[in-house]
């Protein structure tokens, strides 16, 4: 279930650059998509989130380094 994991927190992560709003809401849905039921898979993916959201500085330089026609 890791991999789901993974994917829901991509697709929460990414929605989270389009809408702030109802964040808590998208994650169930987001979950409950990916069939993510098990405490230790939503903590997983949880912790996905909050460090891309501590990181996020730091990502988005690294990315625009490497893209040189990605501008956030």
């Amino acid at each position: 279930m890791r991999n789901a994991a993974r994917e829901a927190a991509l697709n929460v992560v990414f929605a989270q650059q389009f809408n702030t709003d109802c964040l808590d809401v998208l994650k169930k849905k987001v979950f409950k998509q990916f069939k993510l039921e098990k405490d230790e898979d939503l903590l997983f993916a949880c912790d996905l989130i909050a460090t891309v959201e501590e990181h996020r500085t730091e990502l988005i330089q690294g990315i625009e380094d490497a893209c040189h026609h990605y501008k956030e």
